[in-house]
């Protein structure tokens, strides 16, 4: 995973390089990456996380699309986003090393290089065998103090050889918190932070010291981060009190240029936000909607229950001895409202699931819909000009009802209300009938006859057509014939078929079947 400061780097990287990108096998709105997963020893690996990785942020927090290899090591990752530059990174555990896919069709360590490859949108791609690195363990702890709650940090271990970086995210609390890394051979300096909240710390100090690896594991790689403990958190809640997720929340310097001691959070789920390690200074809260546009950008004004402009933004005092402080406000949603008037109809093993757009489409347009089984959690997901949606894998016998989120580049909206519960069900067998039809004369003419026999144990609705009339039995009892003569008013006839269709009325459900008959003449 890339940390905050890295991100830029490796799409500039991308950029300048371009990538070598073979012609995918088959353009699609969905892009297919597969492949399979090895050892040193070209043994399967199982349960290494494939993702892909690109730009992220400008249209929110779009999450990477992520993928296990399965027991015979293969994997196929696909993601429908519409952005360019993926490229898909290998984080198998240690002593195997974090990779990416390289143009060469292999691996090489580290979150990116000169040679990764890219994969523009749509297509499916085939890499084969990806035979990972082996390497040798990095360990040590986090020492953490003064945090409020847990949160997440960037761990990078940088060479010193080439500035390649393999890194990884640890979730930290106060106290120790154990971390271990697998690298190459070689000379690092290894590096912790989170950087919404501003706590560095280096191996070493502030003149980190150098890690030689030399094949033995090496251990005792400990750094340290204390935070002052002052918070400023909150909720940013919709007009209808709903969090307005994804959103960042953050203060910037009131002055000057020195933004060092800013802090940026992202609403989460419940609408809640947390500023951890503010420093003392004059500050402006701002809510900012990065991509979205100026609709979902304002900042904080005492006693004001919503954003307002700059020039109306009051000045927030932080001393040494400010305590935490607790601002709400009410935001714009930057997802739409939740999908609407969800129904469900059972089929054998499956469910086709209907619903209508959001009512409120959101900041960013909705791009897909993910449509979730209760119970069980069997999903499928749709591009945006979808408003149905066939759920399989169900079990035939259980009820089922089924929620729709949208989702766009932000995050998902609120759950839809459930549809009413189905349950599926095995298809009927058609009904069985047994069908004759001969031709003779009558005369000069030719005259169609014949007979449908009901074999089933319920009564059956019987239409006979041909080419020179249409017969209808309402009703044919169990173990009786619907017989029928149909004149042709001709002297001749070809070969041909007449059509008869049987319906079982206790069901509905019909078989129809072509049943020939000889040409004849009569004159």
């Amino acid at each position: 995973m890339l940390h905050p400061g890295a991100i830029g780097a490796a799409l500039a990287l991308l950029l300048v390089t371009g990538g070598v990108s073979a012609t995918a096998t088959a353009a699609d709105s969905v892009t297919t990456v597969s492949g399979r997963i090895v050892g040193s020893d070209g043994e399967p690996m199982a349960g290494v996380s494939v993702a892909a990785t690109a730009r992220q942020g400008y249209y929110g927090d779009e999450p990477a699309p992520v993928t296990t290899s399965a027991s015979d090591g293969t994997f196929t990752l696909s993601w429908d986003i519409d952005i360019s530059y993926y490229r898909v990174m290998v984080e198998p555990v240690a002593p195997y090393v974090q990779s990416h896919v390289t143009t060469s069709g292999g691996l090489a360590w580290g979150e990116y290089g000169p040679a990764a490859r890219t994969f523009p949108h749509g297509g499916a791609y085939e890499l084969g065998d990806l035979e990972l690195i082996r390497g040798t363990t990095m360990s040590g702890t986090v020492a953490v103090s003064g945090l409020s709650r847990e949160t997440t940090a960037y761990l990078g271990i940088r060479s010193l050889a080439n500035d390649q970086e393999i890194s990884t995210s640890i979730a930290l609390q106060n106290g120790a918190n154990p971390w271990q890394i697998a690298v190459p051979s070689g000379s690092y300096t290894a590096q912790v932070g989170v950087g919404v909240a501003g706590l560095h710390s280096a191996f070493g100090g502030t003149t980190p010291t150098p890690i030689v690896v030399d094949g033995a594991g090496v251990t005792g790689i400990d750094m340290e981060l204390e935070s002052n403990g002052r918070v400023i958190d909150g909720t940013m809640l919709d007009p209808d009190g709903r969090a307005s997720t994804g959103i960042r929340v953050g203060i910037r310097p009131a002055t000057g240029n020195d933004y060092s001691t800013s802090r940026t959070a992202v609403i989460g789920a419940s609408g809640a936000y947390a500023l951890e390690n503010v420093v003392p200074g004059e500050y402006r809260v701002v809510v900012d909607g990065a991509g979205a546009g100026d609709s979902l950008t304002g900042y904080w004004q005492e006693g004001s229950a919503t954003p307002v402009s700059l020039d109306e933004a009051t000045v927030l005092q932080v001393t040494s001895s400010t305590p935490s402080r607790t601002i709400d406000m009410t935001l714009p949603r930057p997802t739409s409202s939740e999908p609407r008037e969800v129904v469900a109809v059972a089929g054998d093993a499956q469910a086709v699931v209907s619903w209508q757009a959001p009512a409120s489409p959101g900041i960013i347009p909705v791009h897909r819909y993910v449509v979730t089984a209760h119970p069980g959690g069997a999903s499928v997901t749709v591009p945006d000009d979808h408003t149905s949606a066939t759920v399989s894998g169900l079990s035939n016998g259980t009820a089922y009802t089924f929620t729709v989120v949208a989702q766009n580049w932000w995050g998902a909206s609120p759950v839809s209300s459930a549809s009413a519960a189905v349950t599926p069900a095995a298809e009927p067998a058609p009904p069985v009938v047994e069908s004759t039809v001969v031709t003779r004369c009558i005369g000069s003419t030719v005259t169609l006859s014949g007979r449908v026999l009901n074999t089933e144990s319920t009564p059956i609705s019987v239409v006979i057509t041909s080419a020179y009339s249409t017969k209808t039995f309402a009703s044919v009892a169990p173990g009786t014939w619907a017989s029928f003569a149909s004149t042709t008013r001709a002297g001749s006839v070809p070969a041909g078929a007449v059509e008869v269709t049987a319906t079982r009325l206790s069901d509905g459900v019909s078989v129809s079947s072509s049943v020939a008959y000889d040409g004849r003449s009569c004159s």
